[in-house]
């Protein structure tokens, strides 16, 4: 006859548990330290693909903490719509960035100018425009300072 000890003798349920634990904890600290950092010129190429595609809530995700507390068009999430999400949507027919013209990158701000290609429903083709857009690093991450978040 077998004893109940013996019917449940392996690996405890605390230790499967404590692996488990262990190895997700491992993962998100060797993405934390591994995860590629963040680029002026990917964020600016982001923020303007999800205001041509009408994406306000990811366009403003990546506008800096130093913008929100210092502009007043910016301050909020419905205040950054209106000034810059709908006057976007209302304007241009297709935005893309093109290329970066020029890139100053500091340890802490940078300055990327940038060839924009952009069709309003009053103009008969697109045309190409370059714009500057000033940047500050937050927490390892690149975000738009402003003052113009507008193309």
């Amino acid at each position: 006859m077998k004893s109940p000890a013996s019917e449940t003798a392996g690996t405890p349920i605390w230790f499967k548990t404590a692996i488990v634990v262990f190895a997700a904890a491992s993962l998100i600290f060797f993405y934390m330290i591994l995860r590629p950092k963040s680029d002026p010129a990917a964020v600016l190429n982001n923020y303007v693909n999800a205001l041509a595609r009408g994406r306000c809530g990811k366009a403003y995700k990546f506008v800096s903490y130093y913008a929100k507390n210092n502009s007043v068009d910016y301050s909020t999430y419905d205040k950054f719509e209106r000034s810059v999400c709908a006057p976007a949507a209302g304007k241009y027919i297709y935005l893309e960035m093109i290329s970066v013209v020029n890139k100053n990158v500091g340890s802490d701000t940078a300055t990327i100018a940038a060839m924009l290609k952009f069709k309003t429903s009053w103009m008969p083709r697109s045309q190409s425009r370059m714009m500057q857009f000033d940047f500050r690093k937050e927490r390892g991450d690149w975000l738009l300072e402003g003052p113009e978040l507008l193309p």
